[in-house]
């Protein structure tokens, strides 16, 4: 008909079971108020002869980071122990400090996340160099060789040549040496481009990461 208190509390004890949540409400709003005046009105509401009460009193310490040092700009706990250094932000259980120049009641705010920056995607090279006449290149999706040849001694054949790029859809005549050293990193023209099957990519240099973008069109 009778069960003792201390039976349904681990290895038979009893504790205080006190309501802390107006305490930190307190806390809250009184944030940018000198910490003393704070602290004062803290003590003056609670009864030290009352352990309830008198508990509560101690758990400021618990909430508010008193002694605070500033290293290397970042605010730190002062108090002496393993604690001292620690950044303010990283101690779980103060949401509160005092701040060491002016001696105010401040919440200790969390660090700025830095965004992630979304991974580069990286593009396929302009072309790879096979030989001194073949390149492959990435094209409409797919892998190509392409065939290469010297462009024509302007002053012997350039007015009989009738060749044209077959990349650049454009006469011979109207690419300058410059413009070819910029597109195929010589002074030569393309003459033909074959399209790579998937068993062909190992023949040639191109990069395995770079296989899926012929697989991916295939």
């Amino acid at each position: 008909m009778r069960e003792g208190m201390k039976a349904r509390w681990q290895n038979h004890t009893k504790i205080l079971n006190e309501h802390l949540g107006p305490l930190r409400r307190y806390l809250d709003s009184q944030v940018g108020r000198p910490w003393d005046k704070v602290f004062s009105e803290i003590c003056a509401h609670i009864n030290r002869n009352s352990a309830v009460q008198n508990h509560v009193r101690d758990h400021v310490a618990d909430y508010v980071a008193v002694h605070v040092v500033l290293i290397d700009g970042v605010l730190c706990d002062g108090e002496g122990g393993r604690g001292y250094g620690k950044p303010l932000h990283e101690l779980r259980y103060r949401p509160w400090y005092i701040c060491p120049r002016t001696g105010l009641l401040r919440r200790v705010k969390a660090p700025r996340r830095k965004p992630q920056r979304r991974p580069h995607k990286e593009s396929p090279p302009g072309y790879i160099p096979v030989g001194d006449g073949l390149q492959c290149r990435f094209l409409a999706g797919a892998w190509h060789l392409v065939t290469l040849k010297p462009l024509p001694d302007p002053f012997y054949h350039w007015g009989r040549c009738r060749a044209v790029d077959v990349l650049l859809n454009r006469p011979v005549t109207a690419i300058t040496p410059a413009e070819a050293r910029r597109r195929y990193g010589a002074e030569v023209y393309a003459v033909a481009t074959q399209r790579l099957a998937r068993k062909e990519l190992r023949q040639y240099p191109i990069p395995v990461r770079w296989w899926w973008k012929h697989l991916e069109s295939t």
